[in-house]
């Protein structure tokens, strides 16, 4: 997310290689994208726990089950900004 790129075509082609994933999110602000760009004064993506960014973690773990995943997910909140 933080290079903008769509995280499940990804996982499509990689899952049969993935045996352990680090669960992170991100929340993209496409207005300041819009205004600034990505390279601009302002901050325009912040990390996030998953399920407070933007990525669509129903369709990640479904797709990740689908294809075979059993491995675990360590979920990494502490640098989401409502973490104190």
């Amino acid at each position: 997310m933080t290079q903008l790129i769509d995280p499940l075509p990804q996982l499509k082609e990689w899952v049969p290689r993935i045996f352990h994933l680090h669960g992170k999110c991100a929340t993209i602000k496409w207005d300041v994208i819009r205004d600034y760009g990505i390279d601009g004064p302002k901050q325009w993506v912040y990390h996030r726990t998953p399920g407070f960014g933007d990525c669509n973690w129903t369709d990640i773990i479904s797709d990740l089950r689908m294809q075979g995943f059993h491995g675990c997910i360590d979920i990494e909140g502490w640098h989401d900004p409502v973490v104190p």
